[in-house]
């Protein structure tokens, strides 16, 4: 009788496998448990607990050109959860891990072009907001496949490439030097 017996944990929904086929309904519906007490066949049936809570992924720097052909490093997270848990199912197989790699190349993909049309200094400084407003489009469009609802992207942190960081360094350090030449 145990394994008559499934508890679905809050955060969670739960698939239906009977006989290795997605369990549906009378309306053709796949049969989703919410969270709770909930009965299966035992040995015909196997349950995929599905996690619906908000997930989080972090990118890692990545070096980008821009349009004059300097690289830019950028880190970047997304925040997804589980919109349609039957299509995230038949696509994914529920694997969290195919699902962040999939949304990964489509992001990157995005990134790379949004930031290869402009230059240097549009990347670090006005044109942020536009390139993750259309980050966060494209990722949208792509995860519709999935059955996943992006909610976020975000850029955490841009690194200048090696030359311009010297180069700003450096004027740095000329205005303090002139800025201490003038106290003297």
């Amino acid at each position: 009788i145990g394994q008559a017996v499934v508890f679905v944990y809050e955060g969670s929904n739960a698939l239906v496998q009977r006989f290795g086929k997605l369990h549906t309904d009378s309306n053709g519906q796949a049969v989703l448990y919410q969270p709770g007490l909930h009965f299966v066949l035992p040995f015909i049936d196997k349950v995929k607990y599905i996690d619906v809570r908000m997930q989080t992924f972090d990118v890692p720097s990545d070096r980008i050109f821009t349009l004059e052909q300097k690289t830019v490093k950028l880190d970047y997270f997304v925040k997804w959860r589980v919109g349609d848990i039957t299509k995230f199912y038949l696509t994914t197989g529920a694997d969290y891990r195919k699902s962040n790699s999939s949304l990964r190349g489509k992001i990157n993909d995005a990134l790379r072009s949004e930031v290869g049309k402009r230059e240097l200094k549009d990347v670090i400084t006005g044109e942020r907001g536009n390139i993750i407003a259309m980050l966060k489009t494209k990722a949208t469009e792509g995860a519709v496949n999935f059955g996943i609802d992006i909610i976020d992207v975000r850029m955490v942190k841009l690194d200048y490439p090696p030359e311009v960081t010297q180069s700003v360094y450096a004027r740095m350090r000329a205005s303090r030097d002139r800025m201490a030449t003038m106290y003297r």
